[in-house]
């Protein structure tokens, strides 16, 4: 369950199943749903309104044949990105150009580094972590190591949430390079090939002494 969504308090996906050998027939036939641009910027603004991570804030939505183009002012890079995601996830739109203005709060410096370490130090994700960051003129800049490129991104999703931040430049490196759960487009886990179901198995075969449970 994706957070920000009221009124949703539990989802049952016992359900739910997941089948890799599914045959292409079926598949949903149609991957796009067309409808016109006035219903598609209402969803968009609905879809806006509701999400409690950007509602509070004065997004402004054009849409001209399913393209949705955003404007408006926020004070975070974490809400601009987000009501981007938001724009994205609504049926019928076909690209998001994102066009929101980042205003920040002025923070000190010296107040916004100590405002970094302490939420760096609380997160549960990567708090134990050494993760040193620097500021200039509200860009911060990360370094450090982590073990999984899900632990690189939300860092900077911590960082991003904080008044005075403009900027974020990531620069963790990345101990395990095949964790590709979440990732960057700049980050090499793009190059990383899966390996299929077969060889996966066998690994854990010769792991395991050849039992497998």
């Amino acid at each position: 369950m994706r957070p920000g969504h009221p009124g949703v308090k539990s989802v049952d996906a016992e359900k739910l199943t997941v089948d890799p050998n599914a045959e292409p027939d079926a598949f949903r036939k149609d991957k796009f749903t067309k409808k016109s641009d006035a219903a598609v910027k209402d969803a968009v603004e609905d879809a806006l309104f509701n999400d409690a991570r950007v509602n509070s804030y004065n997004v402004t939505t054009q849409v001209n044949n399913g393209k949705v183009t955003l404007t408006g002012t926020v004070d975070n890079i974490r809400a601009k990105r987000t009501a981007e995601e938001v724009a994205k996830n609504v049926v019928g739109v076909w690209s998001v150009v994102n066009n929101i203005m980042t205003k920040p709060q002025s923070v000190e410096a010296q107040t916004l580094e100590a405002n970094i370490d302490w939420a760096l130090s609380v997160d549960p994700v990567v708090e134990q972590y050494e993760i040193n960051s620097t500021v200039n003129n509200g860009k911060v800049t990360l370094s450090g190591t982590v073990d999984t490129y899900y632990e690189k991104v939300h860092a900077q999703d911590v960082v991003a949430d904080l008044a005075g931040v403009t900027e974020v430049e990531n620069n963790l490196q990345v101990k395990n390079t095949y964790s590709y759960l979440f990732w960057m487009d700049a980050d090499p886990a793009e190059r990383v090939t899966k390996e299929q179901d077969e060889e996966i198995k066998e690994k854990s075969i010769s792991r395991s002494g050849g039992h497998l449970s």
